[in-house]
């Protein structure tokens, strides 16, 4: 059950909100998984810290609270 809300919370925050440069991330078993994010997703529920870098403007930020949001049930306000 915890698997399939992961991945389809993955799938969601990857096909509303998240770009990656083609090639750079993985198919599973038939599914994609976008590295960052899965990285991301891994240390929120390690309740560990994850270091994004990158120019201004690129969506880090909003992405860190996009998937806090979805992954603990509390509202996100754009």
């Amino acid at each position: 059950m915890m698997r399939k809300k992961l991945i389809d919370t993955i799938k969601e925050i990857t096909d509303k909100y998240h770009y990656t440069e083609i090639g750079k991330d993985h198919h599973i078993r038939g599914k994609y998984f976008p590295n960052n994010l899965v990285l991301m997703t891994i240390s929120y529920l390690m309740n560990r810290n994850h270091l994004i870098i990158g120019d201004p403007g690129w969506g880090k930020t909003t992405l860190a609270q996009i998937l806090s949001s979805r992954l603990s049930g509390t509202p996100f306000d754009s």
